[in-house]
């Protein structure tokens, strides 16, 4: 998955979060959460959020990264005097994808809540680097026993992440936003509740040139 340094990956994975915006209600004056872990013992994954209650709504700032580090670099040597060829260790590089959040929530009714979000993308593969932006917009409704949500991810259309290579001057290459939603459902029975999701992904996603 990582063995070439061109073939990045999609910055709108399925590791980002999906709870909307509007889910910054909760909040009482100031939360702050942080939370981090590795996978596999080589992939690293930091979450940091803080949420303000303000005169009128909600404001909120979260940053997600993920990264690898120390990803072995290869080259293909030719073995003398056959037809064969061998991979050999030629450095090391790395991967990270960071996705930063401003949103604002703000609360219609006790239980209706409505929440927007900027979003900043950022990912680095060796001297590859990308950087976009775009906005999602959420809505939450809330019982005592149902809630419902949906969330809409990169509403504005025509936004790209741009690639550069600092190796390459000549390197250009532009991956759309796909615009993408997410349906919630949560039925609570006391201590227990019953959840659902669907996800719904746009597939015209490009890589321009």
């Amino acid at each position: 998955f990582f063995s070439s340094r061109r073939r990045h990956t999609r910055l709108q994975g399925d590791w980002s979060s999906d709870v909307c915006s509007s889910d910054l209600y909760r909040v009482n004056k100031v939360s702050v959460s942080a939370f981090s872990t590795n996978f596999m013992q080589e992939v690293d994954y930091k979450n940091v959020a803080v949420g303000v209650r303000l005169p009128v709504g909600m404001l909120g700032l979260g940053y997600m990264v993920l990264g690898v580090q120390d990803i072995i670099k290869t080259k293909e040597v030719p073995v003398p005097g056959t037809l064969r060829t061998v991979y050999e260790p030629n450095g090391q590089f790395g991967y990270e994808n960071s996705v930063a959040k401003l949103s604002y929530q703000i609360s219609q009714t006790r239980h209706l809540h409505l929440g927007a979000s900027l979003s900043y993308y950022s990912t680095a593969l060796d001297t590859v680097k990308g950087v976009g932006y775009n906005a999602d917009i959420g809505a939450l409704y809330k019982t005592d026993v149902l809630s419902f949500s949906v969330a809409f991810k990169n509403i504005v259309s025509g936004q790209n992440v741009a690639y550069t290579d600092s190796e390459v001057p000549t390197y250009n290459e532009n991956e759309e936003l796909r615009l993408e939603s997410v349906y919630s459902l949560e039925y609570m029975m006391g201590d227990f509740s019953l959840y659902g999701q669907m996800k719904i992904k746009n597939k015209d996603q490009r890589m321009l040139r």
